[in-house]
């Protein structure tokens, strides 16, 4: 992409510090704080740079340089130049896809996702009921958390949106219910990660971390009881269309929310711990790895799907994971027994 972005401009778009933006700036500065690098340390030269300074504009406060103690604030650590790029990548395919989804095009793989004639409705058991309610204490105790941290816009990450779902694919037999489950079980791949990879870096209480790991549980396990169930139809799988949908939430929503008001949504400005060594690259392969990841995941749920022994067989694999990052969390503490530096 920072190629594209030279040849724009005709060969005056070569890039400050190499194209490597704040990061290169604050190795160059041997890595001192973010206040002693500037915009102009990493500003792209030509018309692109005039570009990314109008975005920059949009939160100029933000820090150059992410803060390594704390993945909830933002940072320009992607420049905005690069970010312009991306974004003129990825709107105009979006575009076509739901101009092509609006016109009716009987390729498209939602076009299957609708009952099978003459099917009728589940009927909505106590057990769903029980479930429903554990969603919705879930998605009450989650937004009083957030409220009482003052961080309400981290309601909109999936995590935290999906509960709210579950809530209402539990306790509703409607057409809309079972095609929100259908697109759950092409991302709720996102869930499992969360609790493989968590970063509890911003936790500081064990009260948190356990109601970080309940809260995945219920997310991940109850519709995992309903495909052992089988009590919820399955629709063909529909990877590109849940993947386009994915991409619009991530550069539609999570990247202006995160800009706008500072608070890093979803990993849209720096890279989680484990993607790193990616460095500038990270966005470009989260959603190019989305694609293969959802592609699994509704794999798995096809197979699993009203078969028992399989369900129990993944409830016991899930469970030893949370064991494990449980007792990862109890042992591997910092010195002052918090957990502020994970």
């Amino acid at each position: 992409i920072s190629s594209v972005g030279a040849g724009l401009v005709g060969g005056g778009g070569m890039i400050r510090q190499r194209g490597e933006g704040p990061a290169a700036a604050a190795e160059n500065t041997n890595k001192v704080d973010s206040s002693a690098v500037t915009r102009a340390d990493v500003r792209w030269d030509g018309v692109l740079g005039y570009v990314g300074d109008a975005i920059y504009r949009l939160n100029p406060t933000m820090p150059l340089i992410p803060n390594e103690t704390s993945k909830v604030k933002s940072s320009w650590y992607i420049p905005p130049e690069r970010t312009f790029l991306e974004v003129c990548i990825v709107y105009p395919c979006l575009a076509l896809y739901f101009w092509q989804m609006d016109a009716g095009n009987p390729t498209l793989e939602f076009s299957s996702w609708h009952p099978a004639p003459g099917s009728t409705p589940r009927t909505i058991t106590n057990t769903d009921k029980i479930m429903g309610l554990a969603c919705a204490v879930d998605s009450i105790l989650l937004l009083y958390t957030k409220i009482l941290r003052g961080r309400q816009w981290f309601m909109l990450q999936p995590c935290n949106i999906w509960p709210i779902i579950l809530t209402y694919i539990c306790l509703s037999n409607s057409n809309l219910s079972t095609w929100l489950f259908n697109f759950y079980i092409h991302v709720m791949w996102g869930s499992w990660l969360g609790v493989l990879a968590a970063d509890l870096r911003d936790y500081t209480s064990t009260i948190e971390i356990i109601f970080f790991f309940v809260h995945h549980a219920v997310i991940i396990l109850v519709p995992i009881m309903y495909l052992s169930w089988g009590m919820i139809p399955i629709y063909p799988m529909a990877v590109f269309g849940t993947w386009a949908i994915q991409c619009m939430q991530h550069y539609g929503i999570y990247l202006p929310v995160s800009i706008l008001s500072g608070w890093h949504i979803q990993y849209m400005c720096h890279p989680p711990k484990q993607l790193r060594v990616m460095e500038h690259n990270y966005r470009i392969v989260m959603i190019v790895g989305s694609f293969g990841m959802s592609w699994m995941t509704q794999t798995l749920a096809v197979s699993l799907s009203g078969n028992r022994k399989r369900f129990l067989g993944l409830f016991d694999m899930f469970s030893l994971c949370v064991l494990f990052s449980a007792l990862g969390v109890v042992f591997v503490r910092t010195p002052d027994k918090t957990l502020k530096n994970y």
